[in-house]
């Protein structure tokens, strides 16, 4: 199996599909499933599927950041969400 080409191949993929919008469980499916044909276990157990929405709202009080990069991007989203899911998780 050539995972460089697997990499390359997956990578496609998401960026493909970027814009859309998709549940954690969608996204969470494909990363698991590129796990396995990666050989290897994915980092959380099915009863552990968690998004930053949850987190977000059991904690409601703690405000995120000012928001930096463009809206709606995935990346900027990322590190937004991420940045704030931290602060929530320092609590």
């Amino acid at each position: 199996m050539d995972n460089k080409k697997n990499k390359i191949d997956f990578f496609s993929f998401i960026n493909s599909i970027s814009g859309l919008i998709f549940s954690f469980q969608y996204m969470n499916t494909i990363l698991g499933n590129a796990y396995f044909i990666t050989g290897r276990e994915p980092p959380w157990k099915c009863w552990d599927d968690r998004c930053y929405r949850t987190a977000k709202a059991m904690f409601n009080w703690i405000p995120a950041d000012e928001r930096e990069g463009t809206y709606h991007n995935a990346l900027d989203d990322a590190v937004y969400q991420t940045k704030h899911l931290i602060k929530i998780l320092g609590e």
